[in-house]
């Protein structure tokens, strides 16, 4: 997409089930797609979202609609950004707005240091039921 819509005006997001793709397809697939990419996965306890790439100007436009798989979840909600390379302000500032929309759930965040500081400079310590963890080796 980004060579034939260069501009920004257009954005690309290719979900794939990994339940219906055998890994080996999936390896393929993801050699396809040039540049960072946001990749997230919903499963696990209550409602988890895991996220990696890289979050910014080039992808940030997905992140609500990716948030909103679990708005209405009335349970934590887990956001494992430890694969997370790169977050931008604007993203981190929606995952905060996010965690605020929803002050009786809490919002936990697992996360590197990195994302943890540019969380914590748009406002994350502002909101009382959002957590941030930083990201354990190994686990």
């Amino acid at each position: 997409m980004n060579r034939f819509f260069g501009d920004g005006r257009v954005a690309g997001l290719c979900l794939y089930d990994r339940r219906r793709f055998a890994k080996e397809a999936l390896t393929a697939i993801g050699a396809v797609h040039p540049g960072p990419l946001l990749r997230f996965s919903v499963g696990g306890w209550g409602a988890h979202l895991r996220l990696s790439g890289e979050l910014d100007a080039s992808n940030a436009g997905s992140l609500p609609s990716i948030l909103g798989l679990v708005t209405e979840v009335d349970s934590t909600v887990l956001l494992d950004a430890s694969d997370l390379r790169f977050l931008d302000a604007a993203a981190a500032g929606t995952i905060v707005r996010f965690a605020a929309s929803r002050p009786t759930r809490h919002t936990v965040v697992r996360c590197t240091r990195g994302v943890r500081q540019t969380l914590s400079l748009v406002g994350a310590d502002t909101v009382p039921t959002l957590v941030l963890r930083e990201q354990v080796s190994g686990v």
